[in-house]
């Protein structure tokens, strides 16, 4: 698929006028996926603000005296330790609490530097179209011609594995989307009365794009940009798996993983509770985009 595939016809539908807030708050009492997601994600949230309060010890406090403690359920599980202790004795649910930091700053940041570039893109080509256009559309070809992980790999394999380096490759590399989305969604709303409007009234191009396009596709938008972050964040889990990602003795899952898959046959909890909070945290955000999807749909669409 290219970018010059993408009709205007495969964004998500975009209305003349936004949905009214007291019926979006409506539909969005009675969503199951957008409260779940919703609920997931704001826990989540309030666990990574909250981790050096909830942490019940240090997350880089090593004791090699109690390496590999099982967790309350196992055998010689204790309450100083409620999820155990890794291969060095740290403990595992401080490394937990506190890697859910990492993996929403790397997801957010990430989407935030795609979204400024892709959305850019995406609305000057959809708008303008020509010329323009054409130089996006090859844009995107070229970036859907990477592979996006192999790419990412080189980058942090060269530039040296850390947080900020991780942050900026991914948001260098997950933009495409957001371009095609809002290329296709812009050309939806580009020939409608209120934009002529606009420019009979004399406004300009920026003040047209900004007060008049934008917030007709700030539900795209939005959407794409939840989908992103959970992208983002399965990348950051993989590049650390792999060693080239977030380095030790910083407590991300991924890493976690990593870590532990020496010990897994034995002590498969050192993977199984990362893993479980990585698919726990990319389910709920893909539930919370697909909720804003359905709620701010026009009427019709689901």
């Amino acid at each position: 698929m290219t970018a010059t595939d993408i009709s205007p016809q495969a964004a998500p539908a975009i209305e003349a006028a936004p949905r009214p807030a007291s019926d979006i708050w409506r539909r969005g009492r009675r969503h199951t996926g957008l409260l779940i997601g919703g609920g997931l994600v704001l826990m989540i949230v309030l666990i990574a603000l909250l981790a050096p309060v909830l942490a019940p010890h240090d997350p880089y406090l090593q004791d090699l005296n109690n390496r590999l403690v099982s967790p309350i359920w196992g055998e010689g599980g204790s309450w100083t330790h409620p999820l155990g202790t890794d291969a060095l004795g740290r403990d595992y649910l401080s490394r937990l609490l506190y890697g859910a930091r990492i993996s929403l700053l790397i997801g957010f940041g990430a989407t935030v530097i795609a979204g400024v570039i892709g959305t850019t893109m995406g609305v000057l080509a959809g708008y303008f179209g020509g010329r323009i256009d054409f130089i996006v559309s090859f844009i995107v070809n070229v970036r859907l011609a990477l592979p996006a992980m192999l790419v990412a790999l080189v980058v942090v394999a060269l530039v040296g594995g850390s947080l900020n380096v991780v942050i900026w490759t991914l948001g260098f590399l997950v933009w495409d989307r957001f371009a095609v989305v809002m290329r296709a969604a812009t050309q939806q709303i580009r020939s409608l009365d209120y934009l002529s409007a606009a420019r009979a009234a004399g406004a300009s191009v920026g003040r047209i794009l900004l007060t008049e396009v934008m917030p007709n596709v700030l539900g795209a938008l939005i959407v794409v940009a939840t989908l992103e972050i959970a992208q983002a964040i399965l990348f950051e889990a993989a590049l650390s798996f792999l060693g080239l990602g977030v380095q030790p003795p910083t407590p991300s899952w991924g890493l976690m993983i990593s870590e532990g898959k020496s010990h897994m046959f034995f002590r498969p909890w050192v993977i199984a509770l990362p893993g479980a909070a990585l698919f726990i945290l990319v389910l709920a955000i893909n539930l919370l985009g697909d909720g804003i999807r359905d709620v701010t749909a026009p009427e019709g669409r689901t």
